[in-house]
This record gives C-alpha cells, sequence and structure tokens, in this order.
C-alpha cells in the first residue's frame, strides 16, 4: 500500500502524518483516492484530543490560513496547536501562513457540518466579516459561495464597490455579480452594481435603467441610494437626458452624508448644465467650487471646466496657455473619470486649435487610462480623439480604421452621441480626400435634436459641405439653423466659413467675409474648421492670403500637412518632420526607450512599476503610431532617428 499512499500524498506530508498516527489499519483494496484520504483521516481524527478537533474544524472554514486570522478569531493557546499540527504534516507552512491540503479540509469540513452546522455557520461569518475589516474582499466572496451565504452578498457589494470600480476590477465585480443573480439574490445593492459596470461597458441606457429601479427600493438615507442617484445621473447625461440628470444630481447632493458624493454630484451637474445650454451654467460651477477640496482632482477638474466653457464662449489658445501645466498634473490625479475627462477635453481643444500631434498624444493618455481602470465606455471617445487629430494631419487611412471601430461601438450600443460626433470626423475625412458628395451624406445619417450638444457643431460641418457642393438654398438654411448662442465656438466658425464659400458662388464681397471670418477664427481659436473649409473650398485659401492672413494660413497649412495646397497658391510651406517623440506620448517613449536596450516585457514592467499586460497595450499603441509590424521595426525607426546627420 505504501507506494499508492505515497502517490495520493502529491507532495504534502498530511496523508502520511496522519498514516503514522493510526495503527493496525489496512484500507480496502478497492479504495480510490478520496475514499482512501478520508478513511485515513477519519482514523486520525479519533486519535487526536478534543481540543485540536475543535482547533482544526474552526481552521478549516478559511479559505487561506492566514495568522492574522487565527490570531483574530481562535483562543490564544492555540497558537501552539497549530505549530504541533504542523510538525505532524497536517498543515504546511507557506510563509508566516499555513496551508492545508484539499481533501483533508473537506474531510474536516463534513464533519463540522455533521457535528454542528449552526456552529461551522456562525464560523464562516466570522471569517467573513474579519475579510471584509481587512478589506480581503476575494476572501469574503470565497466564503460567501463556498458556504452558500448568499445573504452576504449585499454587505460585500457595499464594503469593496468603490474599492473595486477604483482600480478597475471590473471582472471581479461582475463575477460576483452574476453570482447573486444566479443564486436569486438580485437586490437593490446588486442593481447599483449592475448600474456601475453597464455604465463603464457603455451601456448607458441600461445603466439608468438599473440605478433607477434600485435607488426606490433604498432607504432615503442610504449612501447607497446616493451613489445609485449619481450613476443614474450620470447615464441619463450620456443618453442626453438632461433635464432627468440634473433632477437625479441634485437628489444625490439632497441624499449624500459624504461631502466627496456632493462634490462628484455637483461636478456632474455642471457638466450636464453646460451640455444642455442651461443659463444657470455657472451657477452650478459656483456650487461646485463651495465644496471642492485644494487638491490634485479638483485641480484638474477646474482646469477642465475652464476650456471646457472656452471651447464653447471663449478662445480656445488662451485657454490652452493658462492650463497647459495642468497636463503635467493630471498623472498624479487619483480618479481616472476625471483623467479621462481631462485628456478628452484637452485633447478636442488641442485638435480644435490646429495642434494635432499633441491632440494624438492626449489621445493615447487617454487611451491608456482607459485601458488600465478598464473604462471600456472611454475607449470610442479617446479613439474618435485620435481620428480628428489623424485626419488633421492628412493620415487618413489610419483614422479610417478607428472610425471603423467607434461607429461599430456606436451601433453596438446605440449610443447617438458617439455616432454624431464620429459622422462629424468622418466627413472631415471625406473632405480631406476632395469627396464632399460623401461628406454630404456622413452628415445627414442621423436625426439629432436641437437640445443635443452636438446639434450645432453637426450642422455647421454640413454647411461647409453644402455651400462647397453649390447647393446654396440649402446651405444658407442650414447656417441659419444653426444656433448661434448655445453653439461652441466650432460651430460658430464653421458657420462663418460657409457664409465666405456662399459669398464666392454668390458674387457678393467675398474677401472682406473672409477677413472678417478668419479674424473671427483667430479669436476663437478654432483652427481645425479653417483647415476643412480649405481642403473642401481651397479657393478660401487664396482669399486667406488677398486678405491678409497668409502668414496665418502657411502656419496653419504646415500644421496639418497640406503643404501641396498652400504651394499651390504661391506660399512657400516646408512640410513638418514627423518624429517619432512628436507621436509617442510619454509613457510610450519609456517604453520604447527600454525595448531599444534589449529589454523583456517583464523588466520593462519592473522599470516602470507597470504589470507586463500594460506593456504589451503600450506596444500595440506604438506599432500603430509608428506604422510598424513588430518591435524590431520600432527599435529600427528609433534608431535612424538617433543617427547623426551625414556631414
Amino acid at each position: 500500500m505504501a507506494p499508492g499512499l505515497v502517490a495520493i500524498a502529491d507532495g504534502w506530508p498530511a496523508v502520511i502524518g496522519m498514516a503514522s498516527l493510526t495503527e493496525n489499519v489496512v484500507a480496502p483494496d478497492d479504495a480510490i483516492e478520496e475514499a482512501l484520504y478520508d478513511f485515513f483521516a477519519q482514523e486520525f481524527f479519533n486519535t487526536v484530543d478534543v481540543a485540536t478537533r475543535e482547533l482544526l474544524l474552526r481552521v478549516a472554514v478559511m479559505p487561506t490560513i492566514r495568522r492574522v486570522v487565527c490570531d483574530a478569531l481562535l483562543p490564544e493557546e492555540s497558537a501552539h496547536r497549530l505549530r504541533r499540527a504542523e510538525d505532524l504534516g497536517l498543515l504546511s507552512r507557506a510563509g508566516f501562513d499555513w496551508q492545508m491540503h484539499p481533501l483533508l479540509r473537506k474531510f474536516l469540513l463534513m464533519k463540522y457540518r455533521e457535528q454542528s452546522s449552526k456552529d461551522l455557520s456562525e464560523m464562516a461569518v466570522a471569517v467573513f466579516e474579519l475579510a471584509l475589516a481587512q478589506r480581503d474582499w476575494d476572501g469574503a466572496f470565497s466564503v460567501a459561495i463556498e458556504f452558500e451565504m448568499v445573504e452576504l452578498f449585499d454587505a460585500l457589494i457595499r464594503a469593496a464597490l468603490n474599492d473595486l470600480l477604483g482600480v478597475g476590477r471590473l471582472a471581479t465585480l461582475r463575477k460576483w455579480v452574476n453570482a447573486a443573480n444566479a443564486c436569486g439574490r438580485s437586490s437593490a445593492v446588486v442593481r447599483i452594481a449592475e448600474a456601475e459596470i453597464a455604465f463603464r461597458d457603455g451601456s448607458h441606457i441600461r445603466a439608468e435603467a438599473l440605478a433607477a429601479e434600485a435607488i426606490d427600493e433604498l432607504p432615503e438615507h442610504d449612501d447607497l441610494r446616493a451613489q445609485g442617484l449619481f450613476r443614474a445621473g450620470q447615464a441619463a447625461y450620456f443618453n442626453e437626458h438632461y433635464e432627468a440628470a440634473l433632477k437625479h444630481f441634485d437628489k444625490c447632493v439632497q441624499a449624500a452624508s459624504d461631502v466627496s458624493v456632493e462634490r462628484e454630484a455637483r461636478w456632474a451637474a455642471f457638466i450636464a448644465a453646460l451640455d444642455s445650454h442651461n443659463p444657470e451654467t455657472l451657477g452650478y460651477l459656483d456650487e461646485f467650487a463651495k465644496v471642492r477640496e485644494p487638491n490634485v482632482n479638483d485641480a484638474v477638474r477646474m482646469a477642465n471646466a475652464k476650456l471646457v466653457i472656452a471651447m464653447r464662449r471663449d478662445g480656445v489658445t488662451e485657454a490652452l496657455s493658462d492650463h497647459a501645466g495642468t497636463s503635467h498634473l493630471v498623472h498624479r490625479a487619483t480618479n481616472p473619470m476625471i483623467r479621462t475627462a481631462f485628456w478628452n477635453t484637452y485633447g478636442w481643444a488641442l485638435a480644435l486649435n490646429g495642434r494635432y500631434e499633441e491632440a494624438r498624444s492626449a489621445a493615447a493618455d487617454e487611451l491608456q487610462d482607459a485601458e488600465t481602470y478598464g473604462l471600456s465606455f472611454v475607449e470610442p471617445h479617446a479613439q474618435l480623439l485620435t481620428a480628428l487629430a489623424l485626419v488633421g494631419l492628412r493620415q487618413l487611412a489610419a483614422a479610417e480604421a478607428l472610425l471603423d471601430k467607434v461607429f461599430e461601438f456606436g451601433r453596438r450600443r446605440d449610443d447617438l452621441f458617439v455616432l454624431v460626433n464620429a459622422a462629424a470626423v468622418l466627413a472631415r475625412l471625406h473632405i480631406a480626400r476632395g469627396d464632399c458628395s460623401k461628406a454630404a451624406t456622413a452628415t445627414a445619417a442621423y436625426d439629432t435634436s436641437k437640445a443635443s450638444i452636438l446639434y450645432g457643431e453637426y450642422l455647421s460641418v454640413r454647411a461647409v459641405v453644402l455651400a462647397t457642393l453649390g447647393a446654396t438654398e440649402e446651405a444658407r438654411a442650414t447656417v441659419s439653423a444653426v444656433p448661434d448662442a448655445a453653439s461652441r465656438g466650432e460651430a460658430q466658425a464653421f458657420a462663418e466659413l460657409a457664409q465666405v464659400i456662399l459669398a464666392c458662388h454668390e458674387n457678393d464681397d467675398a474677401l472682406a467675409s473672409a477677413h472678417q471670418a478668419i479674424t473671427r477664427i483667430k479669436a476663437l481659436g478654432q483652427i481645425d474648421p479653417f483647415v476643412t473649409a480649405c481642403r473642401a473650398f481651397p479657393s478660401l485659401v487664396e482669399l486667406a492670403i488677398h486678405s491678409g492672413n497668409a502668414d496665418f494660413t502657411s502656419v496653419v497649412l504646415r500644421r496639418s500637412n497640406d503643404v501641396e495646397l498652400g504651394r499651390r497658391y504661391g506660399l512657400q510651406i516646408n512640410p513638418v518632420a514627423e518624429t517619432t517623440r512628436s507621436i509617442l506620448s510619454r509613457r510610450e517613449e519609456q517604453v520604447l526607450d527600454l525595448v531599444s536596450e534589449g529589454r523583456t516585457n517583464e523588466e520593462v514592467a519592473g522599470l516602470l512599476f507597470i504589470s507586463p499586460v500594460t506593456v504589451k497595450a503600450h506596444l500595440r499603441h506604438i506599432y500603430e503610431k509608428l506604422g510598424v509590424r513588430n518591435r524590431v521595426e520600432a527599435v529600427t525607426r528609433l534608431a535612424k532617428e538617433r543617427a547623426p546627420e551625414p556631414q
């Protein structure tokens, strides 16, 4: 029997230890592995003293036998018994903690249930509660699942929800929710967690419905109710249900006992008010300012607010200059939603200002944060920003590939906000290719309500396209439909440029109209509309030159790689030499530098304090940006750039 016994031991001394403690035992010849183990375990169990039995039963409840847990839940005199159990081979040392053979644990739990299922349950609850207190979320979940205590799911989700969301552990939260639903435990708490997952997956309609349903079942002053109201408000905002969003945020403020939740709600209310053209927008910002904290998170938010306001009402150029320093602080912000929101706003402002390379770098940072923290709904927005920057740089094939991904996401999620934004960028792409007919089709694909934040921008791009195609009456009607005060500077710039093109068609004073429009565009800092309009209607370049804006036009067309367009009208423009450094984000530069030294992914991860998975994501982005297929080609390109110029 010895060879079979050794095989069953599987490297653990527990089986042999039990066998050595039993006398005159002959196992049945046909015993299978588990039955043989139970046979020895029972014999051993009968030989040890009662106190040791009780100790081992209680220890078996612990998924992981951690010294700190034993010290908290077992009597003081248990320490020497645990060491004795280790000496007997029943426990195996794992650092400061212990391990128990799975079959031994199974046997002991069976005995515990036979002896007193009530005591077993009480011990399991104690282990669970201690795991919660120590923020050992995985250990707490293991106890709830193993001992079929579905009633503990609510306490676990309440305790761990924000921790898991904060570090992007959506897969863990999803597993918990699925387990709760499978057990018929679909409580309001579980639905709040589901709403958080749906929101981050980009399923905003589902998120709003789940959160709204859960809110009604939670007590008035329950902190989780405030969180549910906040999530319902944000989901409503993304669904462009602005009035509903503001109502949810107002109720959240009233229900919140935590000032941090109130602060989140007041900030979100400001954004919803801003995007819905609410006359009380600045009042909402003032309310947020009253509860903001003197930390990096809120400093980034305030910079974001001022950038957004500048994009809608003031000059983008000055706002970017004023808040350039924030781009160096944002990496220190601890809230990934704040970080990604800033990168998106900052990137769009840069792109609209014609600073396309910098916009692409901001989009790369946004995408990296989205991937790191599991914010999948952010990814299409980062991809859309990247596509806008790529169209600005005339890298049209790469932009088209990204737009395909964005449209696929928008159609799958029925996300009109993403679809309309993508259509406006697609129209720019068709214009850059010289196909205004396709641009007209792109800007007629979706109906947006006048309440939509995108209404003015979508119409104004269409107005430029229609004016270029000579559809003067429809173009003029479209320009008239663009809301003035409610639109961003982007829409105003496109609308004024459409008027210039119409003036050319109708033999009006186009030169004066061009001078007025370009003066306004400079004040707004809206350079991308000028680039797009010049590509659609090249004669606009000539008008710009004759209106005294030759230097401005030369600089702009150089940034957008429209060198040939400028030279056609006599501008001497040298193309921008695109370098690897200008394309990559700061983190991607660090990764490529280390890879060029011959480091493995694991070595790079260790040196930069990130995971190997994150290194792979960085490399994928590097390959896409550089147009290479692998690390060898990426390193080769970097080496060529660093080679000294020939004398």
